[in-house]
């Protein structure tokens, strides 16, 4: 088996493994093995994929149905085989002339490493997939966001990649969240020092401006005039037409 210590080596050189048909990921980042996935998939011209969890997969049934099959003209498959380390295989199975891919998975490194199995094996690839770094992780992040058009300053950008602990799983959550027009707002972290840097004059007109078109509840002024009295932050005429606004609601005659 070829052992590879550098995750982004097999990126870099994927192309290199083309013909390869068995490849065992261990991983601390999911992520970047399914990246690996669709990698292999792309570069070997396929298209069909099926998923496995170990204690169901049995390599013997899939070989024989791939022989059954094999006199009839049909797409190449990959098999993923999630929990690898509960799937119980043989030196013999891999030895077989499999037309397939397969990848392995193993969320516990060690289990990997035990397996005596896979030391005796000659063929296939095997990859570690670490946590990444922050550096490297903030450069995906922000890679991923330029190329949907999306701008956020490099301060939020920091603050969401160390927040999210450089978890690419979570990131690419956050892209695709964004990418649906989620506000970025919602990601960054901490409360208190957004709150110093918010324009509250602002706050005011929006919510005033969308209770007088009857877009939101009245009510909401409350959640609004509330903490920007205790921090003294309210324009005085504004200031006036909140509690007119609120002394309405509260006398049953809204006229918004």
């Amino acid at each position: 088996m070829f052992y590879l210590s550098d995750y982004q080596v097999f990126f870099k050189n994927i192309a290199e493994f083309k013909k390869e048909r068995f490849f065992f990921f261990t991983y601390d980042e999911f992520f970047l093995v399914l990246r690996a996935i669709e990698l292999l998939m792309k570069i070997n011209s396929i298209t069909q994929k099926r998923a496995f969890i170990g204690k169901e997969f049995n390599m013997k049934e899939v070989i024989q149905e791939e022989k059954s099959i094999s006199f009839f003209k049909r797409e190449r498959y990959i098999n993923i085989i999630y929990s690898s380390e509960d799937t119980k295989l043989r030196k013999e199975y891999f030895e077989s002339d499999i037309r397939d891919l397969f990848v392995f998975t193993f969320s516990d490194k060690r289990a990997f490493e035990k397996n005596k199995v896979f030391k005796e094996l000659e063929k296939g690839v095997y990859v570690h997939f670490p946590k990444v770094e922050h550096a490297i992780a903030l450069k995906w992040f922000s890679r991923e966001l330029k190329q949907r058009g999306i701008n956020i300053n490099e301060t939020a950008l920091q603050s969401i990649v160390l927040d999210s602990e450089a978890r690419l799983t979570k990131l690419n959550n956050y892209v695709k969240l964004f990418e649906l027009g989620t506000p970025i707002e919602n990601f960054l972290p901490g409360t208190e020092k957004d709150l110093r840097e918010l324009d509250y004059q602002s706050i005011i007109n929006i919510v005033v401006s969308l209770v007088r078109k009857k877009l939101i509840s009245p009510e909401i002024l409350w959640k609004v005039y509330d903490p920007l009295l205790y921090n003294r932050r309210i324009n005085y005429d504004y200031e006036l037409e909140m509690k007119q606004i609120l002394r309405r609601i509260y006398e049953k005659r809204n006229k918004y």
